[in-house]
């Protein structure tokens, strides 16, 4: 126990009458500004300490987050026509006694990145996006290119090309097949090959299907028109 120092105690202050030690009017207020300076120092140090990591950890994820990876996560997690604030529903937690399955491990991750992917558009300005659904979320996948023929006239020029859905109809009103048949090719233009390289390498796994479909790829071989099936090219 420290022993009184009743000469110091003079000094900073006295006992009033009820034995409270009342500060020198001098002395108090360094006295307790001192003391604010101390805690408020280290208060002030932690506060701006944890501010610091706080806004680092948020730069840090929002630099992760790209609108290609928004939309990576809705393809995978969202169904079809469902809506975000849905999914969050069907992925989220289960209340006592309420119907569905129990989240699992692999339905937590989904949560999580469906809501991270969600907060980021959120702060990209899209206020909307828990009630837009699936399809207007994910850019749906254009329509694949027409398959395009060309075929030799009777004088022998080269026509076309033309789209397949013009040699259904034409076929249908009796052209091109039977005595009307003409010799034909699939058209395949470097430019438009350049273009549509994945939509003709489906094409040209098609024509492997039989050998006389073979003949139809775009190999410069030609055909007669009625051997066929503009249908089946139609899309």
């Amino acid at each position: 126990m420290m022993a009184f120092n009743l000469k110091e105690d003079r000094e900073e202050g006295h006992f009033d009458e009820s034995g409270n030690f009342v500060w020198a009017k001098e002395e108090q207020p360094m006295q307790e500004d001192a003391w604010l300076e101390n805690v408020s120092a280290q208060e002030m140090e932690g506060a701006e300490r944890a501010r610091i990591l706080r806004q680092e950890a948020r730069t840090d994820d929002e630099e992760t987050w790209t609108e290609r990876r928004a939309t990576s996560v809705f393809m995978e997690v969202l169904e079809e026509g469902e809506t975000v604030l849905k999914a969050l529903k069907r992925l989220g937690k289960k209340k006592k006694g309420s119907k569905g399955p129990e989240q699992t491990a692999d339905m937590k991750r989904e949560f999580d990145e469906l809501t991270e992917a969600t907060d980021f558009l959120m702060r990209q300005g899209k206020a909307d996006v828990y009630h837009t659904p699936k399809e207007q979320l994910v850019p749906q996948a254009p329509p694949p290119p027409p398959v395009l023929w060309e075929y030799k006239s009777q004088d022998g020029l080269i026509q076309g090309p033309f789209p397949s859905s013009n040699f259904v109809e034409w076929q249908a009103q009796g052209y091109f097949r039977g005595d009307s048949a003409v010799q034909m090719r699939r058209y395949e233009a470097t430019d438009v090959v350049a273009k549509e390289s994945s939509a003709a390498k489906d094409l040209e796994d098609d024509f492997d299907d039989d050998d006389e479909e073979k003949e139809e790829d775009g190999d410069g071989r030609w055909v007669s028109s009625d051997t066929i099936d503009f249908r089946r090219y139609n899309r």
